[in-house]
């Protein structure tokens, strides 16, 4: 087969898998008695994930596929923003954790999001112009970090209402280590200074959900990680 033969071959082939992709036959569960609001913006692989060519959003319990409690309507853009998802999210039980699904119609795939939220009834994350923002694709944080074997760091409860502790193990012996929160924007909400003079094997603080300020931040996803490098970045949610 020639080469000029075969290029249109291509071309027809790749129209053919935009018109038939199939896309997911997500369903919210009924009969529930409680809601909740999101609006978000959506990235994948860095890049603005909108309703273009039959894209698909959801928001799912903890039953995956089988327990979806959104299918989200695409809000085109303002003045004010790019355009965003509008999640009116569903469920019977407060505190369960919500995650998110995009469907994109190009390479015909579903793709787990790297964001979870808690399902809290009445409550609104997120608004026009100051969105919610979820991410999924190959270029996030979770696929850039490489994993550093000589840095343990984690925390539990996760995710928490009150308080949760962060521990650390590090062969790294600074004398001052620094335990770094950062919201989902990347600002810096809190940082604490931890001794390591005594050589302890286990380095722990508490977080209470507080700022520098001791005031209360919101319900959501937040980030920490070490001022060492190659430090993991490890995610943690709060709810209230």
């Amino acid at each position: 087969m020639t080469e000029n033969r075969v290029i249109p071959i291509i071309i027809i082939v790749l129209i053919c898998s935009v018109l038939f992709s199939d896309p997911p036959n997500w369903q919210p569960i009924t009969g529930t008695q409680y809601s909740m609001v999101v609006m978000a913006q959506i990235t994948f692989n860095n890049e603005l994930f909108d309703d273009s060519d039959n894209n698909m959003v959801g928001a799912f319990g903890p039953g995956e596929e089988e327990d979806c409690r959104s299918v989200a309507i695409w809000q085109p853009p303002t003045p004010e923003c790019d355009g965003f998802w509008y999640f009116t999210i569903v469920g019977n039980i407060n505190e369960e954790a919500i995650s998110f699904k995009i469907y994109n119609s190009e390479t015909d795939t579903i793709y787990n999001c790297f964001e979870t939220i808690i399902f809290e009834d009445g409550t609104t994350i997120g608004i026009p112009t100051d969105l919610f923002e979820i991410t999924c694709g190959e270029t996030t944080i979770d696929k850039i970090l490489t994993v550093n074997k000589e840095i343990t760091l984690s925390n539990y409860p996760n995710p928490f209402k009150s308080k949760t502790t962060i521990s650390f193990i590090t062969a790294e012996n600074k004398e001052t280590t620094k335990i770094i929160i950062y919201n989902i924007k990347g600002q810096k909400i809190k940082t604490f200074h931890i001794n390591q003079k005594t050589n302890q094997p286990v380095n722990q603080i508490v977080w209470d959900g507080s700022n520098e300020n001791n005031r209360p931040v919101g319900i959501g996803i937040y980030f920490y990680r070490l001022n060492l490098e190659h430090s993991p970045i490890k995610k943690i949610i709060l709810f209230k």
